[in-house]
């Protein structure tokens, strides 16, 4: 998908509760249009990008809009190689540090991150609480 594609697709379906773009090769371009999405949606709780292969600058994007984001319930990255990227992990992070606490379930598998990008993940969610299924 294009970015305009992605954000047509994103404006039509505004006020659902679930958006699916697993293996859509959104890229960052379309990242960057889900995190604006999140910016003003009251009704997503479930959203799936799994498969997009974002690097630093997506996934910031989506990082930083968790921040202020208050009703994403469920995010899913897996597939997505985060652990090849330097600072995937911790852009995605800093948006839990700097307030989420409505992001409940967190789904990274298969993103080849490492040893160390595993603990700080685990510390960061012991503090932040509201996860329960990672």
């Amino acid at each position: 998908l294009g970015t305009e594609s992605v954000a047509t697709f994103l404006q039509a379906h505004a006020d659902v509760p679930t958006v699916n773009l697993a293996y859509s090769c959104i890229g960052d371009s379309g990242a960057v249009e889900v995190a604006h999405m999140l910016t003003t949606t009251t009704t997503l709780r479930k959203l799936d990008l799994s498969g997009n292969e974002f690097t630093l600058d997506g996934i910031r994007a989506i990082g930083q809009v968790l921040a202020v984001n208050e009703t994403l319930q469920s995010l899913t990255l897996r597939w997505n190689g985060l652990g090849r990227s330097t600072g995937c992990i911790a852009a995605l992070m800093a948006g839990f540090k700097a307030g989420n606490r409505t992001l409940t379930h967190l789904d990274l598998r298969h993103n080849a991150i490492g040893l160390d990008e595993v603990d700080a993940v685990c510390l960061l969610i012991r503090e932040v609480e509201t996860v329960t299924h990672l």
